[in-house]
């Protein structure tokens, strides 16, 4: 059971304490995921009791949709009894680093998987299923034992075995393609602070193709032929019967009875495929019950036909004409929908007409009836009135399979068909809100194709796009005042509201002046009054009619840079527009001053952020304040510094000028940028000439940005993060990784040509020395290591004076010049002393393995002649 590669950047402290006590460490993550599945269940709850309370709650109905709680625990056979296991069916997927899931809990579950693919042997492995299925009591827990048989399903009929005995847990494994689950785990944002090596390793860890299996039919194919003993059969089958049936919630009783139906073997019988192969067919019938109420059958049936209309969207699945005529007689056909009404649960009714109608105005564009025409010019003014949110539940949510979701994607094309221009344009600002953030880049995308970069509203939509985020965060924070006012005691103090609480206030409190605004905004939109303003400055907007009730929100939270702008928001807006294909020149241009003003706007954002960390520890306030980007402004910037991009090294040159104005040394954003070109080559084999052009253009703005505070010492600069970080971060962009020989080669001119450029900088610096020396031992990097020798003999500061790691590589280094590159060194006496001379500093030094390389010299050239 060895699995090698990834551990090492999964595995850090926990690992440490599992291997000291494998039973405390399993004991204090399911303790951890106890903590989160109970706040779970509360907000659950909450939601309920808000729904019951009233009649209409659109924002209640899509969390609880979102949350989908239809229970909140599992019950396992082990041993001779029924274990229940708490949580609710997406906690399975925690390990995989679900969104809205809790982070913390999410990576000591993903250590905990690597570390069972870690175990020696099989008994070791199987001792550590014991222990998790013996020690905690949480279906997040679980979750890594369900991609564990996946990885391995013999271990079904043993360890796993109590995992076949749980309907509950066959039951939501039917619904692992519609929740996603399986389509998370990577975080390229933040394995960026990790080398090429291992986020490839990463990569290849959260892509291992068995953890899209469909494990509910491996089980039955297991039970089906025998390969679950028939005595741990029947007792699985009577625990069901006689415990297990009668805990299922109502919602999922006839699926339950259905798979109580596949799982016994009397309903099987031996017969022939169409081709005349032997195989086993179902011959059993669905339970009378499970018939007399086939909603939930009906809902299940129409949620795969939701996955095949995503699929055509995603480009995985072709749109073929007879399913486009099918979709249309569907639509028209009065009494199939009302029957389908009857059928399904109102919500996923909403969804399957949304993704017909998707799918119906998806190319290749085939001719409407007039009939469903007329039912489009009716659902287009709907769209006038579409209600969005502003509330962080809502608009943090992923779920591509729900009637938002194809609304987005649908909503440019039925747009097209309302009468006058206001309603189009109302339409369109409430569309490009809409429910979640990831409604709102599907939308956009879509707009973009139907309408172009280069059409007014188009235009109007982007400007407005900061204006909507600045509105986000007012929103947000008058909720926050509003909630403080009603929550504070008579002695004067209140408990700070956790953003749960935040988005409960704006989903249930009336507040005039907010909407108001929010009215105002889209009208300005609607009647093309909207006054454009610049990113930045959309810091500092502040409607008219909130300008007195912005007066109640504390001081501290109205200049803090993170309730600037929604970064989330505008990040989904402004990502599709800049990665759009251009067309011309003129969109080039529009798009190069589109990406200025981002970089500006982040500058400036950073530059508060830098204020406000030196007000704090002025004030002696620990700041709650992270210094790195934020996932959505490193996409962003992402999306701007793209290497495709013909003006990349004109947006960094712009960065770097930005910097220098506000007068800020920000080693984060710089090494963000770097990042975005080595990991675009850590996926690619081959380094062509453009892109070294870019390398060595970075590097050198870059380089000469930073050189400039070589003189000035650190306090007098205002620095977020650390100047040496980004040399070091120069050197590895430089040695950018190739598959390719000449790709190393290339890369020894260039870090040679920037050695001569900055050296007296770039060495000054222990790690980024370190980091040389250590390529300094690939031996492809000749001048490399010559250079190195003829500046280190001119600076014997730099020479370590006792034996550490840096002293050690360097030696290594001195070897491999010694090595690959003997005749270069003897060819000259000078160079040769230069080595030797080095040598013996590094002996006074007790470097390791420098006697020996020193002994090894002195061999040779005795016997040179």
């Amino acid at each position: 059971m060895q699995f090698t590669g990834f551990l090492s950047i999964i595995l850090y402290f926990p690992t440490t304490l599992l291997q000291i006590d494998e039973k405390a460490a399993i004991e204090i993550v399911d303790t951890l995921c106890q903590v989160a599945t109970q706040r779970n269940r509360e907000v659950c709850e909450s939601l309920y009791q808000r729904r019951d309370q009233s009649e209409e709650n659109l924002e209640t109905e899509r969390s609880l949709a979102h949350l989908q709680p239809d229970t909140y625990e599992l019950s396992l056979i082990i041993g001779n009894t029924n274990k229940q296991f708490q949580g609710e069916r997406k906690s399975l997927y925690w390990h995989r680093n679900l969104p809205l899931s809790p982070r913390i809990v999410n990576c000591l579950l993903m250590t905990l998987e690597a570390w069972l693919y870690s175990r020696p042997t099989r008994t070791d492995l199987e001792y550590s299923i014991a222990i998790i299925l013996e020690r905690s009591s949480t279906v997040a827990m679980l979750g890594v034992l369900v991609t564990l048989a996946k990885r391995d399903p013999s271990l079904l009929t043993g360890a796993l075995l109590p995992l076949v005995s749980s309907l509950q847990l066959l039951i939501w494994l039917e619904f692992e393609l519609i929740d996603r689950g399986q389509d998370y785990g990577f975080d390229s944002v933040n394995a960026r602070s990790f080398s090429q090596a291992d986020i490839a390793k990463l990569l290849e860890f959260q892509r291992l193709p068995y953890r899209k299996i469909d494990l509910q039919r491996w089980i039955l194919s297991l039970w089906i032929n025998g390969e679950i003993p028939s005595e741990a059969q029947l007792r699985v089958l009577g625990n069901w019967d006689s415990y297990q049936l009668p805990q299922i919630p109502e919602v999922s009783a006839s699926r339950a009875l259905r798979i109580r139906a596949w799982f016994e073997r009397s309903n099987w019988q031996e017969g022939e495929d169409s081709e005349g192969n032997p195989c086993l067919q179902f011959v059993g019938e669905i339970p009378r019950d499970s018939e007399a109420d086939d909603s939930p059958l009906w809902n299940l049936q129409h949620l795969q036909a939701t996955i095949t209309c995503r699929k055509i969207i995603d480009g995985e699945q072709e749109k073929t004409l007879e399913l486009h005529n099918s979709l249309v007689s569907f639509l028209t056909n009065e009494e199939r929908i009302n029957c389908l009404k009857q059928k399904l649960e109102l919500t996923a009714f909403g969804n399957t007409i949304w993704a017909s109608i998707a799918i119906v105005l998806e190319p290749p564009h085939q001719e409407l009836t007039q009939e469903l025409e007329a039912d489009l010019e009716l659902l287009a003014e709907s769209l006038v009135d579409l209600p969005f949110a502003v509330d962080s539940f809502n608009r943090y949510q992923r779920h591509g399979l729900d009637a938002n979701a194809f609304i987005a994607h649908a909503a440019p094309e039925i747009i097209k068909r309302l009468q006058t221009n206001r309603k189009i344009r109302v339409a369109a600002f409430r569309c490009l809100i809409g429910i979640r953030n990831e409604d709102t880049s599907v939308f956009v995308r879509s707009w973009l194709k139907a309408y172009g970069l280069k059409h007014t509203l188009t235009q109007s939509l982007i400007n407005v796009a900061s204006q909507v985020a600045r509105l986000i965060t007012l929103t947000h924070m008058l909720a926050y005042a509003r909630y403080i006012r009603k929550a504070t005691r008579p002695d004067g103090t209140h408990i700070a509201p956790r953003s749960h609480d935040i988005a409960a206030e704006i989903c249930h409190s009336e507040d005039p002046q907010t909407e108001e605004a929010w009215l105002n905004l889209q009208d300005d939109l609607a009647n093309e009054t909207l006054q454009s303003i610049s990113i930045t400055n959309a810091f500092e907007w502040i409607p008219e009619t909130l300008s007195s009730v912005i007066q109640e929100v504390p001081t501290r939270l109205l200049r803090r840079s993170e309730e600037a702008l929604d970064w989330k928001f505008f990040g989904a807006v402004l990502i599709p527009v800049l990665t759009v294909k251009v067309e011309d020149a003129e969109d080039e241009t529009f798009l190069d001053a589109l990406g200025k003003q981002v970089i500006s706007a982040l500058v400036r954002d950073r530059e508060k952020l830098f204020l406000e960390r030196q007000s704090d520890s002025e004030n002696h306030r620990r700041s709650d304040r992270q210094v790195h980007l934020y996932e959505s402004q490193s996409h962003l910037l992402d999306a701007v510094v793209e290497p495709n991009n013909l003006n990349f090294l004109a947006q960094v040159n712009h960065l770097v000028s930005t910097l220098r104005d506000w007068n800020l040394v920000d080693c984060i954003i710089l090494c963000d940028v770097m990042d975005v070109l080595i990991y675009r080559f850590t996926n690619g084999s081959i380094v062509e000439e453009h892109d070294s052009k870019l390398i060595n253009g970075t590097a050198d703005i870059i380089g000469a940005y930073l050189s400039e505070f070589r003189n000035r010492s650190l306090p007098d600069l205002r620095i977020l993060g650390r100047i040496s970080d980004a040399w070091e971060k120069l050197v590895e962009l430089l040695s950018r990784d190739s598959r390719q020989v000449n790709g190393v080669a290339c890369a020894d001119q260039s870090l040679v040509r920037f050695l001569k450029r900055f050296q007296e900088v770039l060495l000054s610096y222990y790690q980024a020395r370190q980091n040389l020396y250590d390529l300094g031992r690939i031996s492809q990097y000749k001048q490399l290591r010559r250079i190195l020798l003829k500046m280190l003999v001119q600076r014997s500061d730099l020479i370590p004076t006792s034996r550490n790691t840096e002293s050690e590589l360097l030696v290594q280094m001195l070897a491999e010049l010694w090595d690959c590159d003997r005749n270069w060194v003897i060819e000259k006496q000078a160079r040769l002393q230069d080595l030797r001379t080095l040598l013996g500093q590094l002996q006074q030094a007790d470097a390791l393995g420098s006697g020996a390389l020193a002994d090894q010299i002195a061999y040779f050239l005795a016997h040179l002649h």
